[in-house]
């Protein structure tokens, strides 16, 4: 009986292990590394060979992380070269990940440190608000239009009034008519400011 189908080659032992693993979190067929072990190259010693080894002697253990952050630099410099020398890579630092400001939390640096500077993340944007007469924000500026705000999900606030630039804000966590969710706070020095996307 003929399919039609075309005929496929059988998967390899690398391809067969990687599907079980990634499937089931095992391998039935046998052990992870008489598959790998081929594809290590020259000078990877098993952990027999090493136990093996008399009292004294040194093994050289690669830093993965070092390597991959080496490469990464590496690609990261061949992007800038196409892309007029901009950062192109960037990776997140925690700063203050306890701070109630979301954009204290954390910022962007580039990958390659010689590249640029920091920049904050969810950078809150400063946006035109209507309030109700209980200065809940009813409408909001989205784009050219305004756009009313459906519900109002969550709200929260926070007062660092002991800071040198105090911080003082009430936010909102609310669904627009047009489904789309958006984060408002009313900063208490002025204005109304959306926390970044």
């Amino acid at each position: 009986m003929e399919s039609g189908a075309p005929e496929l080659s059988d998967f390899t032992a690398y391809e067969k292990m990687a599907g079980e693993c990634g499937v089931m979190g095992i391998y039935p067929q046998g052990h992870l590394m008489e598959v790998i072990r081929p594809r290590l190259g020259g000078g990877v010693l098993p952990t027999t060979a090493v136990c093996g080894l008399g009292e004294g002697a040194e093994v050289l253990v690669p830093d993965v992380r070092d390597s991959r952050r080496e490469r990464l630099t590496e690609v990261e410099r061949r992007l800038q070269a196409r892309t007029g020398g901009s950062p192109a890579l960037y990776r997140v630092a925690r700063v203050a990940p306890w701070h109630p400001a979301p954009e204290m939390r954390a910022v962007q640096t580039p990958l390659d440190p010689l590249s640029g500077g920091i920049r904050p993340l969810l950078t809150p944007e400063h946006i035109e608000v209507q309030e109700d007469e209980c200065h809940l924000p009813e409408m909001l500026r989205h784009g050219e239009e305004w756009q009313r705000i459906a519900r109002i999900e969550d709200s929260w606030c926070f007062d660092l009034w002991w800071l040198p630039n105090p911080i003082t804000r009430t936010y909102y966590r609310a669904e627009r008519e047009d489904g789309g969710q958006v984060t408002l706070f009313r900063d208490q020095r002025g204005g109304w400011f959306r926390q970044g996307r």
